[in-house]
């Protein structure tokens, strides 16, 4: 998978900048397979909702509540996707400004910083179908 445009995936940490990118125990950027099975479904279900039903929960993984106990149980998703490594990403960091809505300014102390992987990275993409 090649990048056309930058991206930002923060990790909830901010020990350099304000927010920094999602890395691996090496330092190098990834994106979770969970992030790109959930921006799919989204779309899928904001898309396609006709198509809603057991055999689209089977093929997302969503909780079914069992017939006996009444307990909720998951469902092993028919879509598997690895997490997406990249080994030639070029990470930058950026500067924001927050805007005030109400007034459209920017407000008082409202720089930040943040990190992001530069278009044109590639990212292994390992998809699995049960």
């Amino acid at each position: 998978m090649l990048l056309e445009s930058p991206l930002i995936i923060g990790n909830g940490k901010s020990e350099f900048v304000d927010i920094e990118i999602l890395k691996d125990k090496n330092d190098m950027p990834f994106i979770p397979g969970t992030s790109v099975i959930g921006v799919l479904r989204h779309y899928f279900t904001d898309n396609f909702p006709e198509k809603r039903g057991e055999s689209f929960n089977y093929f997302w993984d969503s909780l079914k509540k069992s017939k006996s106990d009444n307990k909720q149980n998951t469902i092993q998703s028919a879509f598997i996707c690895h997490d997406l490594y990249s080994t030639d990403a070029k990470i930058y960091v950026r500067d924001g400004v927050r805007i005030n809505s109400a007034k459209q300014i920017a407000e008082d102390k409202g720089k930040y910083d943040f990190e992001i992987i530069d278009k044109g990275a590639s990212f292994d993409l390992f998809w699995k179908l049960l």
